[in-house]
C-alpha cells in the first residue's frame, strides 16, 4: 500500500482535468492546452478558464459522498488484511 497516497493524488487531479476541460468545452472554448498541474490559453479566456478551475475544485471536493466511500473501502481492506 505504499503507493496508495500519490495513486489517490493523481486519480484526483485527473479527475479535475477531465470536469475543467468537459465545462470549458460546454462554453464553446476551443483553445485550452492542458498540462501537468496548470493550463494554457488565450489572454481574453484566462479570467474565465480561472473560473472554471476553480469550480472543478468545488465540484469534486464539495461531494462528501466520494470522501465517506473510499474511507469504507479502505477500512474493509484493512480488515481482510487481518
Amino acid at each position: 500500500m505504499g503507493g496508495l497516497i500519490p495513486n489517490i493524488y493523481h486519480s484526483l487531479d485527473a479527475s479535475h482535468l477531465m470536469v475543467v476541460i468537459k465545462n470549458i468545452k460546454n462554453q464553446n472554448i476551443d483553445y485550452i492546452l492542458p498540462i501537468p498541474d496548470c493550463f494554457g490559453t488565450q489572454l481574453n479566456y484566462l479570467s474565465f478558464v480561472y473560473n472554471i478551475l476553480k469550480l472543478g475544485f468545488i465540484q469534486i471536493y464539495s461531494n462528501q459522498e466520494i470522501l465517506k466511500s473510499f474511507h469504507g473501502n479502505i477500512l474493509l481492506k484493512i480488515i481482510n488484511l487481518i
